[in-house]
Formats: C-alpha cells, structure tokens, sequence
C-alpha cells in the first residue's frame, strides 16, 4: 500500500455516525439476537477451541477474497459489511459495544476498501481485511478488560491503528495474505464441517482466482450454521 495511502486513514477517526449505511440495523438485531446463544460456546480469543474458531474464520476470508474480486464497489462493500459481525462474534463480551460501534466499523471499513481497490496491487490487499477487522475486535477486548469504555469513537480508532499494523508492515501484510489462502481454501474444502447460507442476489460470480472455489454475490445479510 502507498505510503500517502496510509497517511490518509486517520481520517477515519472522524468519520460521523452513519445509520444510512443499507443492511446495518438488520444487521445488528440479527446478530444481538444470536449472541446470547453463542455465549460460552466462544470465550476470549486466548481460550477459544481453535478447531471451533477455524469456521467464522475461515467464512471470513472467504467473504474477503470475495470482496477483492467483486465487480464494483457496491458488490465489495456487501461482503466487507457481514465481516463486522463475524468477528464479532468470536469475543461476544465485548460483541455488544461492537455491534453499537457497526455504522462506524463498516464505514471505516468500507472507505479502506475503496482506497485498497484503486491499484491492482492495493486490490489485492483487501484480502486483509477479515485478519484487519478481528484484531480490532481483539484490540476492544483488551481495552474492556482493562476497565476502559468502549465506544464507537476508541473501535474506529483500533481499526485505524491494526489497519496500519497489518499493511505497513510487509512481513505481517505476507503472513496475514498466506494465512488467508490457507483458510479460504479450507471454506471450500470443508462443506460437511461447516453449512453456509448465504442471500444470493444474482448469480454465482466466477472462481475465486485463488483457491478455484465458486465466489457467491451476496447482500448484507448472511447467517451460518456450524456442525462440530
């Protein structure tokens, strides 16, 4: 990523409240009302079963290859926003200031996006975005466990601050971009072990270029069911 690419995201720490963002508030009555039943079955990110934890993960990537190759940004952004409650997923404690922090983690997230998608070479970087949005989840814990508020303002700014974690540093941008081939490859490998649904608009999109697997177009919404 351009370095004048990166000086831009501090930007995001002003971003307003977005309630216009279309699918959010489905979104978040969808999730809060799935998050009690996911309490224990997830605990923090140093305690969770990781055979447990490879499934969201592994649809996360998945929705972020999905997003480097959709056609237009419209078609991007759709599988950039089911990524926040995902991830949320994976710490519920801390899933419910998430969720009130959504507009603003999907705006945020959806302007990385944009800028990422303007280069061939940026393009491909919005592969990272799944790794990007769960170590701000995992960042918000950590703030939550120490007694400090969270709140929309302090998760857009953990966003920023793992954004340039992961993008300004080459050596992590290569490990996040060789774990996510990893785990895009088991979504796909993996059908008996984990039953997606997913909203499909139009049609089913060419492979993914990276592991051969269909890419699905879909809208906001997307709900998984996990046999273990």
């Amino acid at each position: 990523m351009a370095e004048y690419e990166l000086e831009a995201l501090p930007e995001l720490e002003g971003i307003p409240e977005a309630p216009e963002l279309g699918g959010v508030h489905e979104l978040q009555q969808e999730w809060e009302a799935s998050l009690g039943e996911l309490e224990g079955e997830y605990e923090w990110e140093t305690e969770a079963n990781p055979i447990r934890r490879v499934y969201p993960d592994a649809l996360m990537e998945h929705l972020g290859h999905a997003a480097a190759e959709a056609a237009t940004e419209a078609e991007a952004e759709a599988f950039i926003g089911a990524l926040v409650p995902l991830a949320a997923q994976v710490l519920p404690r801390v899933a419910p200031a998430i969720m009130r922090a959504a507009p603003r983690l999907l705006r945020g997230a959806s302007r990385i996006t944009r800028t990422l998608r303007r280069t061939p070479a940026g393009r491909r970087l919005v592969r990272t975005m799944p790794s990007i949005l769960r170590r701000t989840v995992a960042s918000v814990g950590r703030q939550s466990a120490a007694g400090r508020p969270v709140t929309p303002q302090t998760a857009t700014r953990a966003l920023v601050q793992q954004t340039r974690r992961v993008l300004a540093n080459p050596a992590v941008r290569q490990q996040v971009l060789r774990r996510s081939r990893v785990l895009d490859r088991r979504y796909h490998r993996s059908p008996a072990a984990v039953t997606t649904s997913i909203r499909v608009i139009n049609r089913v999109c060419p492979t993914c270029q990276c592991c051969g697997g269909p890419v699905s177009r879909t809208g906001p919404g997307i709900s998984t069911s996990r046999r273990i």
